[in-house]
């Protein structure tokens, strides 16, 4: 086993980096808060060669542990991941901090959980969810995105009804509610902060990387 130190340049970035040092070409992807389960593992040992020959990406469901409860609606689950991917028939893509491996061939999703553990306390999620949206404005704005008033009016209150009501939220309880909410409050933040960049940008552009 091989330990590496890099730079943080960004989440995207980093797995730029780390897939870059791969010696083979199939990387299986894991964070530092996540764990294999036996059924995921048992699903990856019984790929052939024919599997590998025939997909270059296989997708897992991701169950979250937030606040000692797994939690199994409100948009996150199954939540499938793209996770075992061939190296070279792909590239890293999406918006920070939400990136993900896109690949140009055939995908397939396998049976197993990826068990994610995310319990923070409130104010540790609060300040996470600040931190994320702070940076989706800033790689939206870098893009040439654009805020509108309905993205920071109705987009937030349209974020929680679809999560608590569409996605079932209310029935992980108040669990649910705080995911709502939070992702609500999230959606604010995120384009109230690209409002800002686009106003400071067209008012006095040297002021960005203050802001950032």
């Amino acid at each position: 086993m091989k330990f590496q130190q890099h730079k943080f340049e960004g989440f995207q970035e980093q797995k730029v980096y780390a897939t870059s040092l791969a010696e083979y070409d199939w990387v299986l992807k894991i964070d530092a808060d996540e764990r294999v389960t036996d059924e995921m593992r048992r699903s990856i040992e019984s790929l052939t060669e024919d599997d590998f020959s025939r997909y270059s990406c296989f997708e897992f469901k991701r169950l979250t542990c937030f606040w000692g409860k797994w939690i199994r609606h409100a948009s996150w689950y199954p939540d499938y991941n793209p996770r075992l991917f061939n190296k070279h028939q792909g590239e890293w893509g999406g918006i920070n901090p939400h990136d993900k491996f896109l690949t140009r061939g055939v995908t397939k999703k396998l049976a197993g959980d990826i068990l994610h553990f995310q319990n923070w306390d409130l104010f540790t999620y609060a300040n996470r969810t600040a931190l994320y949206s702070n940076i989706s404005a800033m790689e939206y704005h870098r893009r040439g995105g654009r805020a509108r008033w309905h993205h920071i009016t109705i987009r937030p209150l349209y974020t929680f009804l679809y999560r608590y009501f569409f996605r079932l939220g209310f029935i992980e309880g108040f669990h649910g509610f705080v995911i709502s909410f939070m992702g609500a409050v999230g959606t604010f933040l995120k384009y109230s902060k690209l409002y800002e960049l686009q106003n400071c940008m067209n008012k006095n552009p040297d002021s960005l990387e203050r802001m950032s």
